[in-house]
């Protein structure tokens, strides 16, 4: 069987006084390559304790980006909040 392995980097910027955590510090993920597109890999997930977090204010809210190793956009990533 063929197959290939790709790291992809996901960095989180914080200029508040608190760093978002991470629920897991590594994701790992196996895939095969008769997966249909658009199928989920994994769910990220991490907490901000920033002292508006309750309020839901600015300092509290993140979003993810990949910064690398998705040269091809074959990975996406989607916030659902």
């Amino acid at each position: 069987p063929r197959f290939s392995t790709s790291t992809v980097s996901v960095v989180v910027l914080d200029v508040n006084d608190n760093t978002p955590q991470f629920v897991l510090p590594i994701y790992g993920v196996r895939l095969s390559a008769t997966m249909p597109a658009r199928t989920l890999l994994t769910q990220l997930s991490a907490t901000d304790t920033d002292s508006n977090t309750v309020l839901g204010g600015s300092n509290a809210q993140f979003a993810f980006d990949i910064v690398s190793g998705n040269g091809n956009n074959f990975f996406q990533l989607h916030s659902n909040g």
